[in-house]
This record gives C-alpha cells, structure tokens and sequence, in this order.
C-alpha cells in the first residue's frame, strides 16, 4: 500500500500544479485582453477626434470630400465611444456586466456604425472617381447639398437595417472570445440575409467599381493631365488622395476576412482549430479599423502630416496639396 500512494500523491501535486499554471495563463492573457480594449479604445477616441480637428481647424485635407469625410471619421469616432468601452469593462470582469437590453443596443450600434463606414468609404472613392473621370461636371454632380443628401442616405440605410430586429424578436448574444455583443442572426435569419445582401451589396460594388479604375491606363492618362494642368493645388492631388482611400478600403476588408472565416467555421463545421484568444485579436484587429485609417493618412500623405504638425505648433504651418 505504502508503495502505491507515491506515485498517486505525485499524480495529485503534478494535477494541481497543471491546474495553477493554467489559471496564471488565462489570468495573464485576460491581464493582456484587458490592456488591448483599453488602449484601442483610447486611441480610437483621440485618433479619430485629432482627425477632424486637422480636418476644420488646418489646411492639411483639402483635397478631401470634407462632408464623406467627416461622415467617415464620425462613425469611427462613435464606435470608440459608444462600443469598444463596454468591451473594455466586460474585459476586467470576464463577463457581462450591463444587461441584456444594453447588450442589444450596442450590438445594433456597431451594426450601424460599421456600415455607415463603408458607405462612407464608398462615397469618398466615387467621389474622386467623378473628379477625375469627369471634372468639369464634379461640382455640379457633387454639390453641398446633394453631398448632404447622399450623407443622410447613407446613415438612414444603416438605421434602417437595424430598425426592424431591433424593436422586434431579435435579440443579440455576448461574444465572449471578443467580450462584445453580436446580434444573433439565427432568430430571424431570412431577413438578415436578405437585407444584408440588399444594404452591404450596393457600397461593396461600388468599391470594387471606383477602386478598380486605378488600375486602368485611362486614369493613369487622367492622372498626368490632372497633376499637371488642374488649376489648384489642392485639385492636382486629387489622385493621390484616390489611392489612400483605394488603401483604406482595402485594410478594411482584409481586416475582417480573418473572424469572418472564424465564424463561417462555426456555422458550416469547417473544423478549423480556433481557439479563444485567436477569435479575440481577429476580431479587435478588425475593431481597429477606426484607428487604422490614421496610420494610413500619416504614413501615405506629406500634407496630412504637416496638418497634424500645425496643430501643435506655436506658429500656424502653411500646407499645400503639392506632396500628398
């Protein structure tokens, strides 16, 4: 008896010791899932609230749509306010801790949010579209009033995506692995198919069609004429402008395809292994597209960082358009 107990004594400690280190494990990730919501949560809110200030109080985006513009960076601004704060406190206390109807709520705002963004994105690549193609015709087609009539389109169909389910039967579920909450698609799934074929269809097609006029050897004709005989400076960088959004547009999808193919997985059983903190930095790196877009504007665009200089700066820095 004496020398059977050994080896079950030792069995017993090797147990606990396994049990300890693995609680160290998930408390050091959580630790770490914690201090990422915080920081992108944060960052989103500056980034996001520093580009509209260069945007009013500088000269560094001239050469930008400032109405698409600031639609864009205002549904980002909202997501770092009204969704990734409830990610981050769910984070310190590994659950939900704010109820069931706020959970529904911010699950339809991210819903909101995001797709405001892409019609967004959508409307600032045709926008550059039509000032290249057709210039002459730019300020007629793309007036102040039609550019606010195209922006309160572009937030009504988001609203009304998720009017419908959210006054009705449809609720949303915490997604534990990204401490945020879905909407859960499975109660009315026909109707979330349907109409989100019907709302995402239209700004990803228009994408697709504004963006792939880059690779075409009419604009790059267009685009030497257009840098060397358009009548302002801010005008000749229009095509410039045209690939940072071809750029942002093109992180944004990439960004999500990751926790997309996670959650394909999870609905036709593709067996793909999967475990917890793959679905949490899939789905933040994908949440981060509200903070993306501005490594892209400092690392692509001359003119946006001699904005971002003014706006620290003493003596007001002049910016031109000439080296975006």
């Amino acid at each position: 008896m004496g020398i059977s107990l050994a080896p079950n004594a030792t069995t017993i400690k090797m147990s606990t010791m396994s049990s300890a280190s693995l609680q160290d494990g998930d408390s050091s990730r959580s630790r770490m899932e914690c201090v990422i919501t915080f920081v992108l949560t944060i960052l989103i809110l500056f980034t996001n609230a520093l580009i509209l200030l260069i945007l009013f109080r500088s000269h560094g985006l001239k050469c930008v749509n400032k109405y698409f513009f600031c639609s864009m960076t205002i549904s980002d601004l909202l997501m770092g306010a009204l969704v990734t704060p409830f990610a981050f406190v769910s984070s310190i206390f590994d659950r939900w801790v704010f109820g069931e109807y706020v959970c529904h709520i911010t699950a339809y705002v991210m819903a909101i949010l995001l797709l405001a963004s892409v019609y967004s994105m959508m409307l600032i690549s045709m926008d550059h579209y039509v000032a290249i193609r057709k210039p002459d015709r730019h300020s007629a087609l793309l007036s102040p009033v039609r550019c606010a009539c195209w922006i309160m389109f572009c937030w009504i169909t988001s609203l009304s995506f998720c009017c419908p389910p959210l006054f009705g039967v449809a609720r949303a579920e915490y997604y534990r692995e990204g401490y945020i909450c879905l909407i859960d698609w499975n109660l009315q799934r026909a109707y979330f198919i349907t109409s989100g074929i019907v709302v995402t269809l239209p700004p990803t097609v228009g994408l697709m069609f504004a963006n792939s006029y880059i690779f075409t050897k009419h604009y790059q004709a267009k685009k030497e004429v257009f840098e060397k005989s358009s009548s302002s400076v801010a005008d000749s960088a229009r095509p410039r402008y045209y690939s940072v959004n071809f750029v942002i547009g093109l992180i944004f999808f990439l960004s999500w395809v990751p926790w997309c193919i996670l959650q394909l997985d999870q609905i036709v059983n593709l067996r793909i292994v999967s475990p917890k903190e793959l679905h949490f930095y899939f789905l933040w790196i994908a949440l981060g597209n509200s903070l993306w877009k501005f490594g892209v504007y400092v690392a692509m665009c001359s003119d946006f960082r001699c904005g971002l200089r003014s706006m620290f700066a003493r003596t007001r820095v002049q910016c031109t358009c000439s080296k975006c």
